[in-house]
């Protein structure tokens, strides 16, 4: 299970090298994608942080991949064990500026998310989805 909770308010947040990571990066990283090498590079030396959502969200990863690929399930579900060993600090977002963030980027509420997580800690958001990246950019100028 991720380590750590965080206060997704935390005073002390802007002082370390923290980043809010979302499931696109983690399972690129945790079952060997074409851009896990990448995702091993963004992570290096960096706090991890992600809303508690995301540990659904990678287990639904693995039951896809599992449901596509049954004779990979054990090392699939190998995969997902290791990777909620990983040292990542959950924050609990700030629900009603989720959905104003959802309403005015026209992202879904697990997006807005990560998003509404990275801006109230001033954290960069590392994610391979495009859509969210551009959300993210949009929201630093």
């Amino acid at each position: 299970m991720p380590a750590d909770r965080l206060d997704a308010a935390a005073p002390d947040a802007a002082d370390h090298d923290l980043a809010v990571v979302d499931a696109s990066v983690f399972a690129a990283l945790a079952f060997g994608e074409s851009r896990s090498q990448e995702a091993a590079d963004l992570l290096q030396g960096v706090i991890m942080i992600a809303p508690g959502l995301v540990v659904y969200e990678m287990t639904t990863i693995a039951r896809t991949k599992i449901r596509t690929n049954p004779d990979m399930a054990g090392s699939l579900t190998l995969a997902l064990l290791r990777w909620l060993d990983l040292p990542v600090r959950l924050a609990t977002p700030d629900f009603d500026e989720v959905l104003a963030i959802a309403l005015t980027e026209g992202l879904s509420a697990y997006d807005a998310a990560y998003l509404q997580i990275a801006r109230k800690l001033g954290a960069p958001l590392l994610t391979f989805d495009e859509r969210l990246a551009q959300a993210a950019r949009s929201a630093r100028t």
